[in-house]
């Protein structure tokens, strides 16, 4: 009805988001292949259309690896998250081993990996559980600042999570405040910390 051709999904994704998100966008992910030209022209549509910039930070990831070959549905080597719930893996796990990975470089996810990460997730979980029994201290506020800053840094979120092991292993810090400090910064993380705090030994 428009004539010759059709809208493509540049004019698609500009129309979508600024319908449902509105015409300011914090964060616009995708994957490094679609920097050029679909996410060039989709900034330019929505920019020239709203009359400002739309999007303050386009993020945009490397290709994903499983077991040393690109992850593609052409290749059958693709990995589902049912897949990992199969195994008996809180499919948490996951994430945490994507946090541990800086999103512009290319991952090479493995099974060891994923299970390595579960094994950190468990853990944190059992500790943050005893601490919490403890009395409560006001946060580590190194910790809150280091997390922070790496994720202000480009989203380096490796650095966040050396910074929570170097919290995690130092006695020097109550009990308390490590629990204040891990529980407020999963609401970066989201790894559902604090869901074993409570629960009967």
């Amino acid at each position: 009805p428009w004539g010759v051709g059709f809208p493509g999904w540049h004019v698609e994704c500009s129309a979508m988001s600024v319908h449902h998100l509105g015409d300011t966008i914090d964060v616009h992910t995708g994957g490094i292949d679609l920097r050029f030209p679909h996410h060039e022209d989709e900034k330019a549509q929505s920019d020239a259309a709203v009359g400002k910039e739309v999007v303050r930070h386009w993020v945009h990831a490397e290709h994903l690896l499983f077991d040393g070959r690109k992850m593609a549905k052409s290749t059958g080597n693709v990995l589902l998250l049912q897949d990992v719930i199969d195994r008996g893996i809180d499919p948490l796990a996951l994430r945490l081993c994507f946090l541990e990975h800086n999103y512009r470089q290319q991952m090479n996810l493995t099974w060891n990996a994923i299970e390595s990460a579960a094994t950190t997730l468990t853990r944190w979980r059992t500790k943050i559980a005893q601490w919490a029994e403890e009395p409560s201290a006001p946060m580590h506020e190194p910790t809150r600042v280091a997390v922070v800053d790496a994720f202000n840094e480009d989203l380096d979120t490796p650095r966040a999570i050396q910074a929570l092991r170097r919290l995690e292993k130092d006695d020097s810090v109550e009990a308390g405040a490590r629990f204040e400090t891990f529980n407020y910064l999963d609401r970066l993380l989201g790894l559902d910390l604090v869901r074993e705090v409570g629960k009967p030994v």
